[in-house]
C-alpha cells in the first residue's frame, strides 16, 4: 500500500471537533455534510471526507516526497493541543499562538480550489510568455514572481510553477501567510453562548473577510491581508471560533458570541466554502436561514 496516498484537504483531527453527539452507540462517529444551500445531507466519518490522492506530495525523479504532509501533521497535532486548552477554558501562551498562526496559514493555502486558482494563474502567465516569444523572437524577457520584489523567472520556471506547485510556490505561500499573520494579527476566541446553533465549518474553513465596499471608509482600499479592516475567521469547534484582527500578535481574549455573532461567523464560513459545509447537527434550520440570506445577497449583487 502506498504511504499517505489519500491526503486530507481539511484535517481529520480538525473535523473530529464536529462529531455529531447523537451518533448511535456502536456506529462510527460521523459529521453532517451539506451542500452550500443546505441540501444533499449525508453523514460520514471525518476520516473519509475531503481527501485527494497525493495533493501535497512533491514528485522528484519518480519518488514521492512527503515533507509537506509531515509538516502538516505536526501543525495539526499542535492545533488539537491548543484547541483542547481553549475548550478547558484556559488561556494559551505565545507558543500556542505560534501554533495557531501556522495552522491558520496552512488552512488559508491548502484548499484544492485555491491551489487550482494559483496553478491557473501561472499557466496563463506561461501562455502569455510563449506568445511573446513566438511574436518577438529571439527571446523573451524574464518576469517577476507574483511578489513584486521576488526573483525574476524565465519561461521554464513559470511553466514549472504551473505544473509543480508543491515543489515550487506552495511552501512559499504558506510561509508568507504565517509571517503576515504572526506579525499583523492578534487572536481572540469567540465562545458560542447560544443553545441551539453551532459554529459551522467547511471545506475551506479559514476565511478572509474585508469590510464591504459600500462602506465609504473602505471603498477605495485594496483587498489583502494588510488592508485596513481585514479579518480572518476559523471555526475551532461548534462552540469556539478564532477571530484574527489587526492588533498586537498573540492570544488576547475569550469573547462572548451571541446569536448574531454566530450567524455572522457562519455566514462568512458558508460564503468562503467551495462545495461543502459541515455541522455537528443534522438539523439545518440555522443553515437554511443563512443560505436564504446569501441567496438574497446574490440576487442583489449579481456577478
Amino acid at each position: 500500500m502506498v504511504e499517505h496516498k489519500k491526503q486530507h484537504t481539511v484535517p481529520n483531527c480538525y473535523l473530529k471537533g464536529w462529531i455529531d453527539p447523537e451518533t448511535p452507540p456502536g456506529h462510527t462517529p460521523y459529521v453532517n455534510l451539506f451542500d452550500l444551500r443546505g441540501g444533499n445531507a449525508r453523514k460520514k466519518s471525518p476520516a473519509k471526507v475531503l481527501r485527494m490522492p497525493d495533493l501535497y506530495t512533491i514528485f522528484r525523479d519518480g519518488e514521492r516526497d512527503l515533507r509537506i504532509e509531515a509538516v502538516f501533521s505536526l501543525w495539526e497535532n499542535n492545533f488539537v493541543r491548543v484547541r483542547s486548552i481553549f475548550e478547558s477554558g484556559q488561556f494559551g501562551t505565545g507558543d500556542d499562538a505560534a501554533d495557531l498562526y501556522a495552522f491558520v496559514g496552512a488552512m488559508l493555502a491548502r484548499p484544492p480550489h485555491r491551489i487550482d486558482f494559483m496553478k491557473n494563474q501561472w499557466a496563463s502567465m506561461a501562455e502569455r510568455m510563449q506568445e511573446v516569444r513566438a511574436n518577438l523572437k529571439p527571446g523573451i524577457p524574464p518576469i517577476r514572481s507574483l511578489a513584486s520584489d521576488g526573483p525574476k523567472l524565465n519561461l521554464q520556471q513559470v511553466q514549472e510553477r504551473a505544473k509543480n506547485p508543491m515543489g515550487t510556490w506552495f511552501p512559499e505561500t504558506i510561509a508568507t501567510y504565517i509571517e503576515t499573520l504572526s506579525t499583523k494579527f492578534g487572536c481572540d476566541v469567540l465562545v458560542n453562548e447560544t443553545i441551539d446553533h453551532s459554529f459551522l465549518t467547511s471545506d475551506a474553513p479559514a476565511v478572509i473577510h474585508h469590510p464591504p465596499i459600500s462602506d465609504p471608509r473602505f471603498c477605495n482600499i485594496w483587498r489583502g491581508l494588510e488592508a485596513p479592516g481585514c479579518e480572518i475567521t476559523l471555526p475551532l469547534s461548534p462552540r469556539l471560533a478564532l477571530l484574527l484582527r489587526h492588533k498586537a500578535p498573540g492570544i488576547h481574549a475569550f469573547l462572548r458570541a451571541d446569536w448574531e455573532t454566530v450567524f455572522e461567523v457562519n455566514h462568512r464560513t458558508i460564503m468562503g466554502a467551495n462545495k461543502t459545509i459541515i455541522s455537528d447537527k443534522p438539523d439545518i434550520f440555522f443553515v437554511r436561514a443563512i443560505t436564504k440570506h446569501i441567496a438574497k445577497y446574490d440576487a442583489e449583487h449579481p456577478s
